[in-house]
């Protein structure tokens, strides 16, 4: 845990993170315990390097419902141009989840028979309601 971070994972602990006003570096300090004579600290430390692909999968994961594969590749084809895909998306036509709704939810009925059937209020399987609209 590094960083900011690190004052959260070791709250029991001495430490405190400054920024550096220069280069926006954050450095944190932490008073470590005495160790006995067989015992010694490790320091690690990595760097992570972000990829292209990463970068697009998180621009796509906080502007869609989710990226796929194939909006990954597209969207890489073009550099990573994010400010056209902006664009891009906003020269769409708008779609309507009401238009798609009616268009699906009450279909006409392409058979010459009735949808419904009258039963009596004891059949198997009827239902009946004490209100109408």
């Amino acid at each position: 845990a590094a960083g900011p971070y690190a004052t959260k994972v070791f709250s029991n602990k001495k430490i405190t993170c400054t920024t550096n006003t220069i280069d926006n570096v954050v450095v944190c300090e932490m008073e470590l315990p005495m160790l006995s004579s067989n015992e010694q600290y490790v320091l690690s430390t990595y760097e992570r390097e972000i990829t292209q692909r990463n970068t697009i999968a998180r621009f796509l994961e906080q502007m869609t419902f989710g990226p796929t594969i194939e909006s990954i590749a597209a969207l890489e084809e073009t550099g990573a141009n994010f400010e056209q895909w902006i664009v891009d998306q906003m020269s769409l036509p708008s779609t309507s989840h009401r238009a798609y709704w009616r268009k699906r939810a009450n279909p006409k009925w392409s058979t010459p028979q009735e949808p419904g059937s009258y039963d009596h209020p004891c059949s198997p399987y009827s239902r009946w309601r004490k209100y109408s609209f």
